[in-house]
Formats: structure tokens, sequence, C-alpha cells
């Protein structure tokens, strides 16, 4: 299923600003795009648009080049998978994945038999055979949102839609289950867009990501395309740990991992002081006090760093290997 946004605007009664103001992008078929951007940007928003739970107040949303922006959201065939499970406290893991089934008008309904048929595949599906007759609460977090997805997954939708979905989850579950998320997704064929504040998450799990600010898109791109020629400042700002250099011709950034550290006076280094080292695992922050004005952060590998020798203080040269200027 392709879906294309077209000039896409919605402003919640109150408001200052539209939520959605003016997007435009296009989601290829069987395409996994992730939606990202800072708190209140308007990617929840314009996710729950597509599946019918926001009215737009101008613009289209296209299922096939068909318009289905005033449709229903039971009419639209989406499968939606919120942050926090919303699954049914007092049914079983098999009963919550068959219930989009069971609740379908008569005449389209299937029979008992062939909903249990298709719930169990699904649980299979997510690997959480043997779980079939335990309760929510009796489930793990990543467990839940499994069940969660295979429950959004049953209605055989044409568009996957997920709203956070590793957001209440800690940190290694999280990496876990985006990985598996991947592989389910390159198995099923699914179009499926997924909100993120998560850098890392929509670098690693998308297609695409299409970076929205202040309800506009910024810019929709492969992850590696996005992180090496950002359309944008905010883009280049949103997108790693990056700096802003002090120059009068304009906005110029460079990456922390950009900034190479080398002997004072290295022809074309900058000049700097070590102001602060600061280790992260495998890597190292140090912050530099520029001779010029300002401060700047590189990154290094640990041991790339401990064998230049340099140590907080010492007196050094900052060669920037690429900048990104606007």
């Amino acid at each position: 299923m392709r879906i294309d946004i077209v000039n896409a605007v919605k402003t919640f009664k109150g408001s200052e600003r539209p939520a959605i103001n003016g997007i435009d992008m296009t989601v290829g078929d069987g395409e996994l795009v992730a939606l990202l951007g800072p708190s209140g940007s308007g990617k929840t928003t314009l996710l729950r648009a597509i599946a019918g739970l926001e009215t737009l107040e101008a613009g289209e949303i296209r299922f096939d080049g068909v318009n289905v922006a005033g449709r229903d959201t039971r009419d639209r065939n989406v499968g939606f998978v919120f942050q926090h499970y919303a699954l049914f406290r007092t049914m079983t893991v098999l009963d919550n994945v068959g219930f989009g089934l069971s609740v379908r008008p008569r005449a389209s309904r299937p029979s008992k038999a062939e909903i249990r048929a298709r719930a169990r595949e699904l649980i299979r599906l997510v690997q959480l055979e043997g779980y079939e007759e335990r309760f929510p609460a009796q489930l793990s977090g990543g467990q839940r949102q499994r069940v969660a997805l295979a429950r959004a997954l049953a209605i055989d939708p044409a568009v996957l839609l997920l709203d956070e979905p590793f957001g209440a989850l800690d940190a290694k579950v999280r990496k876990d289950l985006r990985r598996w998320l991947r592989e389910l997704h390159d198995r099923t064929g699914h179009t499926t867009l997924f909100v993120t504040h998560d850098q890392e998450e929509a670098l690693e799990l998308a297609d695409r990501v299409a970076v929205i600010n202040a309800g506009r898109l910024e810019q929709i791109a492969p992850p590696a395309e996005l992180y090496a020629r950002p359309a944008t400042p905010f883009v280049c700002e949103f997108l790693g740990s990056v700096n802003r250099l002090a120059t009068p011709a304009g906005a110029v950034y460079v990456r922390a991992h950009e900034i190479e550290l080398v002997p004072p006076g290295t022809p074309e280094a900058r000049a700097a002081i070590v102001v602060a080292v600061r280790a992260a695992g495998p890597r190292v922050h140090v912050e530099l006090e520029l001779a010029e004005g300002g401060r700047v952060e590189a990154e290094l590998l640990a041991e790339d760093f401990a064998a230049t020798g340099f140590t907080a203080g010492s007196a050094v040269g900052a060669a920037i290997r690429r900048t990104h200027a606007f």
C-alpha cells in the first residue's frame, strides 16, 4: 500500500499553531518509515491522522491514490500499535490477538475456529508460543508489546502504524525488539510507519526517516543520506552530537566525530586547549576551548584518545575533517 500525504494541516482547538502544518510526503508500498522529532513536533498527530483517529482540516491522505481523509478508521484497514499496549487485562493472549477479528460485522466475521487458528499463527510469528492462555499481567513489557503487534496484524492490515512502540521498555529490551521488528517487517512486507524520538532507533530500523519539527517536514531520506547530507540546520543539530562554529558567513556545523585531535601547531588545525575529558564506554568526549573563541566537543574511540597522550589542560590542534554549512 502506497501512502501519499498531501498538504496535511491539523490545528487543535486553543492552540496557537498547527500541530501539522502543510506536510507533504510519500511512503512507498512495503516501506518502513520512521517519523522522528522532538516532543510536540506533530509526529504522533500525523500518525493518528493516517489512522483516522484525528481529522484533518485541510489536505489529503491517499491510500494507493484514493483519498481516505474523510473515512472512518475501521474503513481504512490499518493496524495501530499504541505505546502502552492497550491490551485487555481480562483477556488471554489468544483472545487479545483475535479480538479485532471477533468484533467484525457478522457478514465478514470468521468463525471462532478460524479466529483462534489465525491468532495461534500470529502468536507463533511473534515468538510467543506457549503463552496463549496467559493474561497481560503475567507477561513482561516486551512480551506485551509483541502481543499488541500480533493483535494489529490479525486483521491483515494494509498499513501498520506504531506509536512509540518501544518507549515504555528498558534499553536492552528495546534493542532486541527493534531488531526483531525489522526482521518481522522483512517477512511480512507491510507498509509501516512508526513514531519515535530515539535517533538511534530511527536510523537503525527504518528504510527512510522523516524528521518533523514544529508541524513541518524538515527532510525525509534514507538514514545514511540524512546523516551525511542534512537539508536544514535543524536536521543537522537534531541528529547526533554536533557543534556550531561561530562564523559571519552563516550556520556552520561540525559533528563531534569529525574533529581529530593533532599536535599543536599542525597546519590548518585550530589551536585549542583540552578543558574536560569524559569517558563513555568505548568512546571519549573531549571538550575543547578554541583559541579563536568558543567551545566544541570532539568524540574519539577511547584507544585513539589514549594514544594521543593528551589530558585536561593539554594544548592541542583541532583538525576539522568536514563541515555542514547553511
